[in-house]
């Protein structure tokens, strides 16, 4: 796992979440409880091709239909949109993101909660969030 650094920090702080709206996105709205929002792409932050990327995501995809936790589309990208990553929008359970974290090699994922975006970092999810609130959703 790579050590996280405050350059991939910044990107995380700066991503956009958007959920499909018809033929287009729109923002991601809070919602009551709590949500992760987590991707299968791109393990460890190391770019992967396109190919590679949504065969992990429909394995992922299969997984947390397969746990019964109707996952959503959910799209991440950089203010300017100029990348993306899809990954999939599902209620919080008890030990799911240390879990998924690490059987899809993830850096970190995203908390929401209170109308709060947390991040929790790999390394912190087996243990009470240390995420902090970034961006009001």
């Amino acid at each position: 796992m790579p050590n996280r650094d405050d350059t991939l920090a910044e990107l995380y702080d700066r991503t956009v979440l958007w959920m499909p709206q018809g033929n287009g996105w729109q923002p991601l709205q809070a919602q009551p409880g709590r949500w992760l929002i987590l991707t299968a792409e791109n393990p460890w932050s190391q770019p992967l091709t396109p190919a590679m990327n949504a065969a992990r995501d429909a394995v992922l995809h299969a997984e947390l239909n397969a746990r019964g936790l109707n996952p959503q589309r959910v799209r991440g990208t950089d203010p300017e949109a100029t990348w993306h990553e899809d990954g999939w929008c599902v209620r919080d359970h008890p030990g799911l993101a240390a879990a998924l974290m690490q059987r899809y090699q993830q850096t970190a994922v995203y908390m929401l909660a209170d109308g709060q975006r947390t991040v929790l970092w790999a390394e912190s999810a087996p243990d009470t969030p240390r995420g902090h609130p970034e961006s009001q959703l």
